[in-house]
């Protein structure tokens, strides 16, 4: 779904190949575009890419790209304009057993000092520190803000 896209004027049928367009870009690539200004001179489309399950991630050039592509050959308008908003990874993705690891090295820090600092059992700690148990996002959040803390 292509947000304001009222404001394009464009036939019925081309709504409908532009609406088929966009939906393609959300499902494997979690691409959105909202229509921010319209007139015969431009066109200027917002386009954003949020977490992608496919792990497909475009840098700005490509999704200025993206934008002439899906919306191009649909309207008559002399200019294209794109305002990208690429995908940004949260810091706890970096989170992974050896990153641990290596923060617990680098501080001198034991797993039993994690799990009294976290409320986490000792062995449940152990189990995330070697990769036997699964890191979850928060799980990752609370290791990364325990060895990150934001400074005030």
């Amino acid at each position: 779904m292509v947000k304001n896209v009222n404001l394009l004027g464009l036939p019925p049928e081309n709504l409908a190949l532009l609406e088929q367009r966009a939906q393609l870009h959300r499902r494997f690539s979690s691409i959105e575009f909202k229509v921010l200004e319209c007139s015969a001179e431009k066109l200027v489309v917002r386009v954003v890419q949020g977490k992608s399950h496919a792990e497909n991630y475009f840098d700005q050039p490509r999704l200025v790209e993206i934008v002439r592509e899906t919306f191009g050959d649909l309207g008559a308008w002399k200019t294209i304009l794109a305002r990208p908003i690429p995908y940004q990874r949260p810091g706890p993705d970096v989170v992974t057993p050896e990153w641990i690891q290596n923060r617990m090295k680098e501080r001198g820090v034991k797993v039993k000092d994690l799990a009294d600092a976290l409320g986490v059992d000792a062995n449940t700690i152990s189990a995330y520190k070697n990769g036997v148990k699964p890191l979850s996002g928060v799980v990752r959040a609370m290791f990364y803000f325990y060895f990150n803390p934001t400074k005030k």
